[in-house]
C-alpha cells in the first residue's frame, strides 16, 4: 500500500492521478459491499455542510455509479452553519 500526501506534491498530474486512484478504490469498495450484502446498504452521512470540495466530488462519483443498485444514501446538512 503506497501513501501519498497531496500537500507535499508540487506536480498537479501526480495529485490528479492519486485522487483518481482513491476515487476508483473507494467506488470499488462500496460496490463490493453492496453486491455482498443480502439486504440493502443504508449509508447516512451527517453534517455535509462541513465537507470540502474533494470529499463532495468523491461522493458524487460514488453516487453516480449506476452499478450501485443495492444502496440507499441519506445525506443531512444544516443550511445555517
Amino acid at each position: 500500500f503506497k501513501t501519498f500526501d497531496p500537500a507535499n506534491s508540487s506536480d498537479p498530474a501526480t495529485v490528479a492521478t492519486s485522487m483518481n486512484e482513491v476515487k476508483e478504490a473507494f467506488t470499488d469498495f462500496i460496490n463490493c459491499i453492496c453486491k455482498c450484502l443480502e439486504c440493502p446498504l443504508i449509508w447516512f452521512l451527517d453534517d455535509l455542510q462541513w465537507s470540502d470540495e474533494t470529499s463532495l466530488d468523491l461522493l458524487k462519483d460514488v453516487l453516480s455509479n449506476i452499478d450501485l443498485d443495492n444502496m440507499l444514501f441519506i445525506g443531512a446538512y444544516r443550511c445555517n452553519e
